[in-house]
């Protein structure tokens, strides 16, 4: 141990230790700060090791849950699917193969595999394809004289869900639900500063987009603030507005309007880039279509553990979507809303969870109909605690101070790194649920839910009473 951490060890160790009798009263002091300015709240403690409630405050009230959701949603997706589960994205030729032609079509079997992306933002996904061609050109296949064909009926074509926000669309957050959700259903442009007075340079992600850029973005005097737009209409990128001199790269993304059709359209142009042409047209498999069969040519897989933790850690609201179809696609099933709203439900109660009172409309809690109360929340965590997914679900939530969207929260060394939690957020609602390591070692499991109904009131105001109530839980020493 280092001085400074022997010097702090000791300090604590001196250190008057909060009457255990005052924490409830700690508490209910700081649920009653956020009912002052207008908050509905429920909090619900409870220790890990036994269940007993340490402290309750409308802890049976659901409550809408904004991306508490996620919880739900990844804790069904590790249960029902298994922590070595893989989503795939299947490749068949049709046709024979002479002189470096096949006579037939490329198709696609697309399921929602969430691993068309890159963690780095400005790596081009459809790097992702050169398996493809790898394995296409070792087949001798310089041309496909077929059609591209699109097969994505796995899953409905439903898009966006009920209750998201309509003036929100178009933001990256918001991108469509799509068996073939490249990129995270997401077209980002970067723009490059030059000299000022010059067009920035402009680079669009994916290549091979399909999206053309309309309009010029100026590089402005140094100093100045980077004022520039995107919109996304039919196939193109219209882009305004200046970015300044020496002010580094600036990225812009929107939701794609079409996901299959980049998906397509990317996948095309790699295939020509590794020196492969596709003759024919790109067209979708329609619902009256046969079963597509053909030989395999090429897996595209994703590891479920990477997919959880961009969940819970980042808040990624299309894997969630993807995450709840995939349920009912592997139970032989189309990959519907409601079909893995229903396998989600079925798999809570599996895990012991009584779902009295849970109400869930989306995979992400981007809608406001998602909802269940503090005690279920718990349950479900003290479940995956005891369950043999533990590991793999604590280590995809965020760590205060050290990760994702609690990494700028709880840095101070009462609370950092002691906290493992998943935040919500949408208008008027604010939302903390998941384990702290108290003083005495011991773990306790809590949610804390607010709805503030007149939406005036800062995120970080709720945001700051949870982190109060969080410090108070990791000082308690219940020796």
């Amino acid at each position: 141990m280092s001085g400074a951490a022997f010097a702090l060890a000791a300090a604590l160790a001196l250190a008057p230790r909060p009457d255990v009798r005052d924490l409830p009263a700690r508490l209910a002091a700081l649920v009653a700060q956020a009912e002052d300015k207008g908050a509905v709240i429920g909090v619900h403690v409870v220790r890990q090791r036994n269940g007993e409630t340490l402290f309750a405050h409308h802890a049976g009230r659901p409550q809408i849950l904004a991306s508490n959701t996620k919880v739900l949603t990844s804790a069904a997706a590790l249960q029902a699917l298994g922590q070595d589960y893989r989503f795939r994205t299947e490749f068949l030729i049709r046709g024979e193969i002479v002189d470096g032609n096949l006579d037939g079509d490329l198709v696609v079997i697309g399921r929602g595999d969430p691993g068309w992306r890159w963690p780095d933002a400005d790596r081009d996904p459809g790097e992702r394809f050169e398996g493809l061609a790898s394995s296409l050109a070792s087949l001798g296949i310089a041309r496909i004289s077929g059609q591209l064909v699109l097969d994505g009926r796995a899953l409905d074509d439903e898009g966006v869900a009920p209750g998201w926000p309509g003036d929100q669309l178009h933001l990256a957050y918001c991108a469509p639900v799509s068996a073939f959700p490249l990129n995270d259903g997401v077209v980002r442009v970067i723009a490059t500063p030059r000299r000022s007075g010059e067009p920035a340079s402009l680079r669009v992600i994916p290549r091979h987009s399909g999206y053309a850029l309309a309009g010029t973005v100026v590089t402005s005097a140094r100093g100045k603030r980077p004022q520039w737009r995107l919109d996304l209409r039919g196939d193109r990128i219209h882009v305004s507005g200046s970015v300044p001199e020496g002010g580094g790269e600036q990225t812009g993304e929107r939701s794609a309007s079409d996901p299959p059709a980049m998906f397509g359209s990317v996948l095309r142009g790699r295939l020509s880039d590794a020196g492969i042409t596709i003759i024919g047209e790109t067209r979708r498999a329609r619902a009256r279509d046969a079963s597509m069969d053909g030989r395999l040519c090429f897996t595209h897989e994703t590891p479920i553990g990477p997919v959880i933790r961009e969940i819970l850690t980042h808040s990624n609201n299309l894997m969630a979507e993807l995450a709840l179809r995939t349920l009912p696609v592997e139970q032989g099933r189309r990959g519907t809303r409601a079909a893995g709203i229903a396998e989600l439900l079925e798999t809570l109660r599996g895990l012991g969870v009584d779902d009295h009172g849970v109400a869930v409309e989306d995979g992400s809690g981007l809608s406001r109909g998602n909802r269940c109360s503090p005690r279920t929340m718990t349950a479900l965590l003290a479940a995956m605690w005891d369950s043999d997914l533990r590991n793999v679900f604590l280590e995809s939530l965020p760590v205060a101070g050290r990760s994702g969207t609690l990494e700028s929260r709880m840095t101070d060394p009462g609370t950092a790194g002691l906290v493992r939690a998943k935040t919500g957020w949408i208008a008027g609602v604010s939302a903390l649920s998941g384990y702290v390591r108290a003083l005495d070692g011991e773990l306790l499991v809590f949610s804390i839910l607010v709805h503030d109904p007149s939406r005036k009131v800062p995120n970080r105001t709720w945001k700051e009473i949870q982190d109060r109530i969080c410090s108070e839980l990791a000082a308690w020493d219940g020796r």
